[in-house]
This record gives structure tokens, C-alpha cells and sequence, in this order.
């Protein structure tokens, strides 16, 4: 029997067969669908539109884009957060867009142009396709589109698991996406700079002491930023705990990623999941172990701590360990079946001064990786 038979889901990304480019849409997908319209919509509608007016402050479409994605993401963060049913992300942005141009035909003009407008500047090619289909030809120019300027920089942290992406962008600025693979690979943070060094600041103050003097590095091949494509977000990613500035950019941060693939900067979507060999490394860890302790360890347990460690996790990342990625460890363990989850517990303590030593962590860094093992879950 297996150390993780119980039957946990992992969370399965396939490769994506979704094309860089979305041709516009017409209508609606959503008018007829036979899908239960969520009855949070209306509240979330009615929020968003009453609150346009903050929208004609907005002196730029930095500005502008940063009003909007907040009325929209304060929506979408109590809705995660409330555990509401029916987190159809994209359906609710074509009914603001829909709910949008009738009010703007009603005569709130200003406030409800400036909203559709910045809807359009943060939604996906097709979104934002569908948003301009409510504006005036005239009236779909007044607000410079943001593009990518093909410049990217990336920092990896010290432990090898915290990623900051800086991308230029016509902002004029740079967008920061703040990624963790300590885990599952999952964005942390999202924010538009006046400048790479700026940028670079507020991510290593984010990640704190493993990034201290870690300097952005111009990027070199789109596979150095898979970590980028394992962050387009979808429903079916919400986890739950997501913070306001990631629902904030829930919609923004896929729009700024279609503008990287498009000039080619993106690597194809892989499946963490599939075609992991945990073999390798327990026979890696199984030598360390004799060398120190003259006694192999129990292989099914240091196999199925390899298939753990592996399984959704970069490449890049494979032998990197972290405080997050150890509590994330002891948490699935926590999820084994009972004969084995007491032994794998005790074999993580080694696992962690294998890795360690193997990725000559000092000890500043080295002793929030095994206080990690002792915290409680």
C-alpha cells in the first residue's frame, strides 16, 4: 500500500491547448448557457458600478487600470473568501461589462466609459474584445493601450523557490509578478513600478532575508520563466486563500502574460505531474543517509518523500528546500496512512540536512528550514 492511498487530489495542470491569441467574441459565451447563474453576481455588479465614480480620478491608464482591477477584485476576494458557490470569474466580467453600457445608455457617461475602459485595459484579448464592443469606435483610442516592451528580469531567491519577474511594459513602468514554487507553483504578489530597480526592492523587502542582495538579471530563454506560465490563473485554481492583491490581478496578471506570449517570451505549458521519476533523488538521499548514519533508510518511505517533493514543483526546483516547502511537505505527510506517516515525519528531519548541505545554505538560512520541522501545521 502506498504512503499517500487515501486518495488525495493533487491539483492537475495539463498542458494547455488554449492558443496565445483569442479570437474576439461576438456575444456573450454565457447568454443561454444552461449553467446556474451564481446569485452573488447581482450584489458584485451593482458594487462595482456604484463604485465607478473612483474611476474619474484616474489620470492615466496605469491609474485607471488600478481603480478598476480593485472594484473588481474586492469582489472577487470576498466571494473566494466567503466560500461562495459558482466562482465563474469570466462570466461576471461580462455581465459588468453588460450592466455597464446600460447605464452608460442611461446617461452616466463618464464614469461608466472610464470603467469599461479599464475593464478592457485588464481583461484577457477576448474580454477585452468583447468590452470594446460596448464603446464607441470613437471612444476605444482615448485610453493608450499598455503593451509589453519585450525587457525581462528575473531574481531567484536564495533557497531557489521565490521568483521575482520583472517585465517592462508601456506604462510607462515595469509589472512585478511575485511567485512561489515552494509548493504548488502559486503568484504572491503583483504591482506596477516606475522601474526595474524600484521593482526589485519591493520583492526583496516581500521575500525578506533569503533575497537579501539578490539583483534582477536580465532573462536569457523563455524557460527561465516557467514559473511564469504555471501562474495564468482560472477558477479552477482558486485555492482559498488567496490574498486582496492577488484577486485584485486576477484578471490584469492574465492580460500581462497573453502580452509576453505574444512576443514569444513565455515557454509552452508543461504538466509538473506527469513524468516525475522520484527514483533518482531517493537513491541520492539513500546514499547521503549511509554515509551518516551507516544504515539505509526505509526506500518505500524515502521514494514516496521524493514523489512528494517532486510532483508539481519546477525542475529548477527540485532539490531546493525551504521553510515553506518543508511545511508544505509535512503537510501531505500529515495525509498518509497511518503506519506511514509517523516514519515519513522522522525521515523528513534528514531529508531537510541532506538538502541543506547539498545546497550549502548558511546558517541564517539553514535554521528557519528546521524550525520548519517542529512548527505546528
Amino acid at each position: 500500500m502506498s504512503p499517500v492511498s487515501r486518495g488525495r487530489k493533487k491539483k492537475n495542470k495539463g498542458k494547455s491547448t488554449k492558443p496565445r491569441r483569442t479570437a474576439p467574441m461576438l456575444s456573450s459565451p454565457f447568454a443561454g448557457t444552461t449553467l446556474s447563474r451564481p446569485d452573488w453576481f447581482d450584489a458584485s455588479i451593482k458594487s462595482v458600478l456604484d463604485g465607478a465614480e473612483a474611476t474619474l480620478s484616474a489620470h492615466s491608464t496605469r491609474e485607471l487600470e488600478q481603480v478598476v482591477a480593485e472594484l473588481i477584485g474586492a469582489e472577487l476576494h470576498q466571494a473566494v473568501h466567503d466560500d461562495r458557490d459558482g466562482l465563474r470569474f469570466d462570466w461576471l466580467f461580462h455581465e459588468i461589462v453588460d450592466a455597464a453600457a446600460v447605464r452608460r445608455r442611461e446617461g452616466s457617461t463618464d464614469s461608466m466609459d472610464r470603467l469599461l475602459h479599464g475593464l478592457a485595459a485588464i481583461g484577457t484579448p477576448a474580454l477585452r474584445a468583447y468590452t470594446e464592443q460596448h464603446l464607441p469606435k470613437r471612444a476605444v483610442g482615448d485610453w493608450p493601450r499598455v503593451t509589453a516592451t519585450g525587457e525581462v528580469w528575473r531574481m531567484r531567491d536564495a533557497y531557489g523557490t521565490r521568483f521575482g519577474v520583472i517585465a517592462g511594459f508601456t506604462y510607462p513602468g515595469v509589472f512585478l509578478f511575485d511567485v512561489d514554487g515552494s509548493s504548488w507553483v502559486r503568484l504572491m504578489h503583483v504591482d506596477v513600478f516606475d522601474d526595474v530597480e524600484q521593482a526589485a526592492t519591493a520583492w526583496r523587502e516581500q521575500v525578506g532575508d533569503s533575497a537579501n542582495g539578490v539583483e534582477p538579471q536580465p532573462i536569457s530563454a523563455a524557460d527561465e520563466l516557467l514559473c511564469l506560465r504555471e501562474c495564468e490563473t482560472g477558477e479552477l485554481g482558486v485555492m482559498g486563500d488567496e490574498s486582496r492583491n492577488v484577486m485584485d490581478n486576477w484578471f490584469r496578471v492574465n492580460r500581462r502574460l497573453h502580452d509576453l506570449a505574444d512576443l514569444d517570451l513565455l515557454p509552452e505549458p508543461v504538466n509538473l505531474y506527469q513524468g516525475v521519476d522520484p527514483g533518482p533523488m531517493a537513491e541520492e538521499f539513500t546514499r547521503w543517509y549511509a554515509m551518516q548514519d551507516s544504515a539505509e533508510p526505509n526506500p518505500e518511505i524515502a521514494e514516496a518523500i521524493a514523489a512528494e517533493w517532486l510532483e508539481g514543483s519546477l525542475p529548477e526546483t527540485w532539490f531546493c528546500v525551504s521553510p515553506a516547502r518543508i511545511s508544505y511537505i509535512r503537510a501531505l505527510i500529515s495525509d498518509w496512512v497511518d503506519e506511514y506517516a509517523g516514519p515519513g515525519e522522522a525521515m523528513l528531519a534528514p531529508w531537510a540536512r541532506w538538502l541543506v548541505q547539498r545546497a550549502d545554505l548558511p546558517e541564517h538560512l539553514s535554521e528557519p528550514v528546521f524550525a520548519a520541522l517542529d512548527t505546528p501545521l
